[in-house]
């Protein structure tokens, strides 16, 4: 949170114990760029280093996030329409697709408006996409 109270960042890991979980959004990321199973590297405030790629990360294990505007980047679709086959061939060839609940009950507070869990992980894969550094560690 910023000091606004809003969403900035999102933790790439969660520490339990002596094991580090993968928010949703990383751990699809990991496995669509091939990183699966890598060792990762924790420098606590500074930098998750997976196979020799660096990600910044803030005090809290967090990445900064390239937060969108609400229901502006990500095109949607009701699970419904998708069983019932009203959606075009092709449509999600080469996509990422999220599946889950949307209720504006459970939106976040961001700096551009709320937002529901969904769009969040999705602006968190494509931030790691954008922003993950191929220096060598």
């Amino acid at each position: 949170m910023n000091n606004d109270k809003k969403l900035a960042s999102l933790p790439l890991m969660i520490a339990s114990g002596n094991w580090l979980i993968p928010s949703m959004g990383f751990r699809i990321f990991l496995d669509l760029q091939g990183l699966k199973g890598e060792p990762v590297v924790l420098k606590k405030g500074k930098q998750l280093i997976i196979n020799r790629k660096k990600i910044n990360i803030d005090r809290y294990g967090g990445a900064m996030v390239n937060i969108t505007s609400p229901g502006s980047a990500y095109p949607t679709h009701s699970f419904s329409s998708v069983l019932k086959g009203k959606m075009t061939p092709g449509q999600f060839k080469d996509a990422i697709v999220i599946v889950g609940l949307s209720d504006p009950r459970t939106d976040i507070s961001t700096a551009t408006g709320p937002k529901n869990s969904l769009e969040l992980v999705a602006d968190q894969i494509s931030t790691l996409y954008g922003f993950m550094s191929d220096k060598e560690e």
